[in-house]
């Protein structure tokens, strides 16, 4: 089965950037902005997409390409303890959506994976993952970003000796889905904030 995998690597070190903070979900809290190390956009074969560079990623599509992300994050490394961590999604704005809601939902990915477009990349054959429990239900289209806590997967990603292989994350929907900024358009690509005290 033909699928198109789109590699965004974002870069080698993804040390935490220091982001001054908006409010935070406690006092004295700092925000961390994690870029991933590695994204990968996995469409289904429903359309010929091949050579494109999408700007989006169509979560929870039933119509047209229905696509998977992959993000490949880097083990915590800043000494503080942790308060809440979140996934974050932008809407492409100027996408096909909906017309119902998405739920969206990331998974901790448990075995090796390429971002190199070789294992667990193809839409047919997808990295293995478990529930973290970490789930949402939102409209296709709406302002600000969307926000999946992932605070279980960041405390056991910090102990000694964790294997972290990322996350993996889908949608389940009708229609268009809610369609997600892949950061090759206006919107940012998929980032993690963590929140420290």
């Amino acid at each position: 089965m033909r699928a198109l995998i789109l590699v965004l690597v974002v870069g080698c070190s993804a040390a935490p950037t220091p982001v001054a903070p908006p409010p935070a979900p406690a006092p004295m809290s700092k925000r961390l902005v994690i870029e991933p190390e590695a994204v990968v956009m996995v469409l289904s074969e429903d359309e010929d997409l091949t050579g494109a560079r999408p700007i989006v990623a169509p979560l929870g599509a039933s119509v047209g390409p229905r696509a998977r992300i992959l993000l490949k994050l880097p083990k915590p490394t800043w000494k503080e303890s942790l308060v809440r961590a979140w996934l974050v999604l932008d809407r492409e704005a100027n996408a096909q959506a909906g017309p119902a809601d998405v739920t969206l939902r990331a998974e901790r990915i448990v075995e090796p994976w390429s971002a190199k477009g070789s294992a667990g990349t193809t839409w047919a054959s997808p990295p293995k993952s478990e529930s973290i429990g970490a789930e949402v239900t939102v409209a296709p289209r709406g302002a600000g970003p969307i926000r999946i806590d992932i605070t279980s997967y960041v405390q056991a990603a910090s102990k000694k000796g964790a294997s972290v292989w990322g996350l993996r994350i889908e949608g389940s929907g009708q229609g268009y889905g809610v369609p997600i900024a892949t950061g090759f358009g206006k919107g940012m690509g998929p980032r993690v904030e963590v929140y420290v005290q």
